[in-house]
């Protein structure tokens, strides 16, 4: 066989191209460039898809996850897992009660609520309230906060833990004009403006809006978060407003104060005397005097 058979014409080298790559470009020089066939196209584009389709599928998971992490967090705070029982409401921060709050509005009866409020000792195995809270206005006057109910009705349902505050108010007319109904009395907005706002900022917070009877025959009504207690609320047997007496108001609580109701004359609103007596009608009624202010609220 010629020494020569072996040998590749160069001219023929040119013509022979690797498989799965493109022609050489026009400067010989230049390297050669990958191509993919169509078949692998697919297999690569379907890879590239499912890739996508997997992340994607991580997040949705990885959200789920949050958000399901999030309500039960929210659960969870409701039923008040996250406050540690103490020895007193006295112990207690204002946002910790209002956690409180929360499960015992949730309770399905009263007698669960008060259940609720014996585990974290807001009131006595005897069912009674133990221990107030100081609070300090931003003018400096003292007062207490002492439970007087559980399960008072709101506006958007069944609230938890309703408040007296009890201390040194300067007396206060109701109206200096001719109000016959709490609802457009000046000590109303006094409450709901000037004093709402002295309150520290951690109790003023959790106060929440209630639904009160602002008249005899309870057909109107407003939206306070400080208001007066009713004729009713301290258990006085009269016709009224249809609300249950407060059950932790002690008879007298109220010596001098003023009570929201209007007088069964039409002429002023009803107080306490200096005796712990419900004072109903009469001259001593009028709405200009000056008597004591003792504010309820709910959180």
């Amino acid at each position: 066989m010629s020494a020569t058979s072996d040998k590749v014409d160069p001219r023929e080298s040119e013509r022979i191209e690797p498989k799965g790559y493109l022609p050489p470009a026009s400067d010989a020089r230049e390297a050669d460039v990958a191509t993919v066939t169509p078949e692998e196209g697919q297999r690569n584009l379907r890879w590239l898809m499912f890739k996508i389709g997997a992340v994607l599928i991580g997040m949705h998971l990885l959200f789920l996850g949050a958000f399901i992490g999030m309500g039960a967090s929210f659960i969870g705070g409701l039923h008040t897992a996250q406050v540690e029982i103490k020895q007193s409401i006295i112990y207690y921060s204002w946002d910790e009660l209002a956690s409180i709050s929360r499960e015992i509005a949730a309770s399905g009866s009263d007698a669960q609520a008060l259940r609720v409020a014996q585990r974290f000792h807001l009131v006595d195995p005897a069912g009674l309230p133990f221990g107030a809270r100081r609070v300090a206005l931003s003018d400096g006057t003292l007062l207490t906060a002492r439970l007087v109910a559980l399960r008072s009705e709101l506006p958007t349902g069944t609230g938890g833990l309703t408040f007296i505050l009890e201390g040194e108010l300067d007396p206060r007319a109701m109206d200096d004009t001719i109000a016959q109904s709490w609802d457009s009395t000046q000590l109303r907005s006094w409450l709901n403006e000037e004093l709402l706002e002295m309150l520290p900022l951690d109790l003023k917070r959790t106060v929440k809006l209630v639904a009160k009877p602002a008249s005899a025959d309870a057909l109107r009504t407003t939206s306070d978060r400080l208001w007066l207690a009713s004729v009713p609320e301290l258990g006085e047997e009269v016709p009224g407003d249809g609300l249950a007496a407060l059950p932790f108001l002690a008879e007298g609580a109220l010596a001098q104060g003023w009570l929201r109701s209007p007088a069964s004359d039409g002429a002023g609103f009803c107080y306490v005397d200096d005796d712990g007596q419900v004072v109903l009608e009469g001259e001593l009624c009028d709405a200009s005097e000056r008597r004591a202010v003792i504010p309820f609220f709910v959180i």
